[in-house]
């Protein structure tokens, strides 16, 4: 946490429910909201914070133009795969071998589409070795609510609420700052650069 203490503004309880369910061995968790709420911040935070009770781990950011070939390529080298497949077959099939002997913690980032997920991995494969832990992040619930596994959601919100904590003295111009900034904690940092000097 001490990582990432700085970025998960408002956010401590949120990953500690997160890390949660990855100690109960949940299969897949979604974090849902809107661009800058910290849903790509918590989900770095939860694969630092638990990836020890894995045996391997994997951040996956999903951009537009990388093809399948090439995120499942980037997956296999930061598990630390030697081999160098030729064609998505052979990756593909490196994948589904490495899934059956070990217990992964895999993010996939920012997925506005179910098939950046199923061209590069099947979740069946993924979830042979029952420890195995997939965690999502998007702004649309509808991208993963098809898979048969049970996926555990979590929607994010603006921090209207975290300001509640803050001193009384600090109360109205807190609450301010975040009307401003729309609950947003990207906003917020944003503004905080402003205001630091």
């Amino acid at each position: 946490v001490d990582f990432f203490k700085e970025e998960l503004i408002g956010r401590v309880q949120l990953l500690s429910k997160i890390e949660e369910q990855c100690v109960n061995k949940v299969k897949a968790l979604c974090l849902i909201g809107m661009s800058g709420i910290g849903k790509t911040t918590l989900a770095k935070a939860t694969l630092e914070n638990v990836k020890h009770i894995y045996d391997a781990s994997c951040f996956v950011e999903c951009v537009v133009m990388d093809d399948s070939f090439t995120t499942t390529c980037n997956i296999l080298e930061q598990l630390n795969e030697k081999s160098k497949p030729k064609d998505m077959w052979e990756a593909q099939w490196a994948l589904k071998s490495f899934f059956i002997k070990y217990k992964v913690i895999m993010v996939f980032d920012n997925v506005y589409d179910q098939s950046q997920i199923e061209d590069v991995v099947s979740i069946d494969d993924l979830f042979a070795n029952n420890g195995s832990t997939l965690i999502a992040t998007s702004r649309d619930w509808k991208i993963m609510e098809y898979y048969d596994v049970k996926i555990y959601r979590m929607k994010f919100e603006g921090l209207d609420d975290e300001i509640k904590r803050l001193s009384n003295e600090f109360f109205e111009v807190g609450k301010k700052v975040v009307d401003a900034c729309n609950g947003l904690p990207l906003s917020l940092k944003v503004v905080d650069a402003y205001l630091r000097d």
